[in-house]
C-alpha cells in the first residue's frame, strides 16, 4: 500500500512522535510518504524508505484575511501534493491539520483516517476551528482519539475508535540506579503548570531534589519563583534534553502537574521506568493509563499532591510497591499490541 501520513510539523510533541514511530514501522512493508506544512527539520529519526516532504506553508497570519488566505492556499498546495502521491489512504494527524486534510480531499476518493492527540477543549482551538471540527470531521472515515474519556465529546462523528499512544523503548528497566529526584518533563508553558509544582515542592522538607526537563516561554518566570523561594540547591530546570531515559533511569518519583494531558507519552516512559507517580487527575490521560494508589497517586487537590509526595518519601515499601506495579502496566501499551490496532483500522479501509 502506499500510505500517506500528514501532520503540521515534525516537532519534538507527543504526536509527532507517534506518526514519525507510525511511519517507520509501516515503512518496512509499504509505500510512506510524510507530508509536514511546515518546513522545520524532523527532531525524530525517519527511516530511509520514508520520503518527507515539506511544503512550507506555515506564515504567520496578522489578520482574518490573511489567515482565511493562508488556509485556502494551504487547501490548494495540499490538495495538488496528494494527487502527485495517489496514495491508497491518509493519516492526519492534529485538530487544524485533520480539517485542511478533509478539504483538501474533497471529492477525491482516498480514505482518510484522522487523529487527536489533545482533548476535546483544549485551548489551542478557537470558536473557528471548532465550528469547522464539528462540520467537516464526519467527512472522514474513521476518527482516533486516544482515551474513552475523550471519545465521548465526540458525538457528531459516527465512526471513530480509540488507540492510545504505545511506549517504544529499546532499553532494559532493570537493574535501575535510583536516586533521590523527583522528576517533570514537558516543556516550560502555562498549561504544565510548573509554578504550582515549585510551590508545592517548597512546602516539602526533604533532600530529594525536584528536576524539571523541557524547555520553554516559561524559563524566566520559573527562574525567578525558585530564586524567591530559595530553591537554587533543591529545584533544577534541565533544559530539553535527548537523553531523557537517564533522568527516568535515576528518579524515584515522576510528578504531573499538567491542567490537561490528551494522553501523557511521559507518563507512561516514567512508568517504564518504575518512577511512582503523582499526577493531578485532569483531563484525560493520566486516568487512562493510573490505577489510583495501585500504579500510581491521582489528586485532586494541591494538599493531596504534597501529601502523596510525602508518603513515598517516608514509606520505601509503599514506593516500591507502585513502582513494581507501574513498571507492570506498562506491558498494555507496547508497541505492537498498539500498531496492531492501527493496522485493523488501516487494512480494514
Amino acid at each position: 500500500m502506499k500510505l500517506l501520513f500528514i501532520i503540521s510539523s515534525l516537532s519534538n510533541g507527543g504526536a509527532e512522535k507517534i506518526l514519525t514511530l507510525l511511519a517507520n514501522h509501516f515503512s518496512h512493508n509499504n509505500d510512506v510518504y510524510i507530508i509536514t506544512l511546515s518546513k522545520n527539520k524532523p527532531f525524530y529519526k525517519l527511516e530511509k524508505k520514508v520520503t518527507l516532504i515539506q511544503l512550507n506553508l506555515y506564515q504567520t497570519s496578522t489578520s482574518v484575511y490573511e489567515a482565511l488566505t493562508n488556509n485556502i492556499k494551504r487547501v490548494i498546495t495540499l490538495r495538488k501534493t496528494i494527487k502527485s502521491i495517489q496514495p491508497d489512504i491518509i493519516i492526519s494527524f492534529l485538530t487544524q491539520t485533520n480539517i485542511i486534510s478533509i478539504i483538501a480531499t474533497t471529492f477525491m476518493n482516498i480514505p482518510i483516517i484522522i487523529a487527536e492527540h489533545s482533548i476535546y477543549n483544549t485551548e489551542n482551538n478557537n470558536g473557528f476551528w471548532r465550528l469547522l471540527r464539528k462540520a467537516i470531521y464526519p467527512f472522514a472515515n474513521t476518527l482516533i482519539l486516544l482515551t474513552k474519556y475523550d471519545a465521548e465529546n465526540y458525538n457528531f462523528v459516527a465512526n471513530k475508535a480509540v488507540i492510545p499512544n504505545f511506549i517504544s523503548i529499546e532499553e532494559a528497566n532493570n537493574n535501575l540506579k535510583k536516586e533521590n529526584i523527583i522528576l517533570a518533563v514537558g516543556r516550560l508553558h502555562p498549561v504544565k503548570q510548573f509554578d504550582k509544582l515549585i510551590i508545592m515542592y517548597s512546602k516539602i522538607d526533604t533532600n530529594y531534589k525536584l528536576l524539571i526537563v523541557g524547555e520553554g516561554k516559561e524559563r524566566k518566570k520559573l527562574e525567578i519563583l525558585i530564586k524567591t523561594l530559595g530553591l537554587e540547591d533543591r529545584v533544577s530546570l534541565e533544559g530539553q534534553r535527548k537523553n531523557i531515559y537517564e533522568y527516568y533511569k535515576k528518579a524515584k518519583i515522576f510528578v504531573l502537574t499538567s491542567k490537561h494531558e490528551a494522553f501523557p507519552n511521559v507518563l507512561l516512559e516514567a512508568m517504564y521506568f518504575g518512577c511512582s507517580i503523582v499526577s493531578f487527575d485532569c483531563d484525560y490521560g493520566p486516568r487512562a493509563i493510573i490505577e489510583n494508589k495501585k500504579n500510581g497517586f491521582l489528586v485532586n487537590s494541591e494538599d493531596e499532591f504534597v501529601d502523596s509526595i510525602n508518603m513515598f518519601i517516608s514509606n520505601q515499601l509503599l514506593l516500591n510497591k507502585v513502582s513494581y506495579y507501574a513498571k507492570e502496566r506498562t506491558n498494555d501499551f507496547e508497541k505492537e499490541k498498539i500498531i496492531q490496532k492501527w493496522k485493523n483500522i488501516i487494512y480494514d479501509k
